[in-house]
């Protein structure tokens, strides 16, 4: 078992943790217990870090590689 951190703007349902859990269970190999961790300055999305990996599926992470890309591209 290992633990790790849900944070998002709301609380998300019993259903979502329940998923969530269950697809890094199956990343990492063994259970995954999460602490919920509140961030209201969160658009929308979720972050979830475990072991000090942080998989950014926040809005204002995807809003950022769009703007990344679109600089990297330019005129």
């Amino acid at each position: 078992m290992i633990k790790g951190s849900i944070i998002a703007a709301k609380q998300p349902d019993d259903s979502t943790i329940k998923k969530i859990s269950s697809v890094f269970g199956q990343i990492y190999g063994t259970e995954v217990v999460f602490e919920l961790k509140p961030d209201p300055s969160l658009l929308g999305g979720i972050c979830v870090e475990i072991d000090g990996t942080l998989y950014d599926g926040s809005l204002r992470g995807k809003l950022g590689k769009i703007v990344k890309i679109m600089k990297s591209e330019g005129p």
